[in-house]
């Protein structure tokens, strides 16, 4: 499948925006066209058996009390999932449902997971990117936040009550409690710029140990002002078997609100990538 070939199809009714984040994603799966999914079989069974019994049996971190920027910022992202967020438009608040939309599906094209294998989302909210894909490709997933109050209510929704994604509360900077080489792709959206700049790298690094060889790694949204791309340069200057580049915010997600601040980064568990995303986008370091 060509990279974004869906993307430019029609677009959503405000009835599916209702529906997105109140587990509609049957009406969503269909407007789309069944995207990814496929019929049930036994490798897609035995598959989603096992990453259902890896996060049944996986045991989250204690979520110890944050302290400075790192408290600040939980209890912002608490105060907005208390609030009623997680039932609406999610934690941000300058996005709409339609731009949520646009980068699901930007992520199920751009991993393009089989249904059953496990997808990491670092700073996964009230989990809507989780179930997003899970809804588009069939794929499992864990998510870790440091908002105790969004990760309670991802794990209230129904697919992680069924055992197909799992949430945990943590600042995202140890993840040793996590084998290495678990995920097929992990992803942070907005997320890695919160911590302080001589953690960002530590936190991609563990992105990058917990996904598998041919895996890929997705930095979303990095607000320049907080997340400098030099941060990245140094991080990943002396990394062996990796492809990496900084994407156009708009052009990777197609959307041009809050660009001139943010880009993305993209990086791929594999030394000189043939992956559609860097022929479409020149490798720009």
């Amino acid at each position: 499948m060509a990279f974004r070939s869906n993307l430019e199809k029609g677009w959503l009714s405000c009835r599916l925006h209702l529906s997105f984040f109140h587990g509609g994603w049957l009406s969503l799966l269909l407007l789309l066209g069944g995207t990814g999914m496929v019929t049930s079989n036994d490798a897609v069974d035995s598959d989603t058996a096992r990453s259902k019994h890896f996060l049944s049996t996986l045991k989250c971190p204690e979520f110890s009390p944050l302290s400075g920027s790192l408290q600040k910022e939980a209890r912002v992202y608490d105060r907005r999932a208390d609030s009623g967020l997680c039932e609406g438009s999610g934690l941000w608040t300058k996005y709409t449902l339609a731009d949520h939309f646009k980068i699901v599906k930007v992520l199920a094209e751009l991993f393009q997971p089989k249904p059953g294998q496990l997808i990491f989302d670092w700073g996964s909210g009230c989990g809507h990117k989780l179930q997003g894909l899970h809804a588009l490709t069939g794929a499992c997933g864990l998510g870790i936040d440091i908002s105790s109050i969004a990760v309670n209510h991802a794990n209230n929704v129904s697919l992680a009550r069924s055992g197909l994604l799992r949430f945990c509360a943590g600042d995202g900077t140890n993840l040793t409690w996590i084998p290495t080489a678990t995920f097929q792709h992990a992803l942070s959206y907005g997320a890695i710029y919160h911590l302080p700049e001589n953690l960002q790298c530590l936190a991609l690094k563990e992105m990058l140990r917990v996904v598998r060889p041919q895996g890929l790694v997705l930095n979303g949204f990095c607000y320049i002002r907080r997340s400098p791309k030099e941060v990245w340069r140094q991080c990943l200057q002396n990394m062996a078997d990796i492809t990496w580049s900084f994407l156009p915010h708009w052009g990777f997600t197609g959307i041009h609100k809050y660009s001139k601040h943010n880009y993305d980064l993209i990086i791929h568990k594999q030394a000189e990538s043939t992956h559609p995303v860097f022929r479409r986008f020149k490798v720009n370091h």
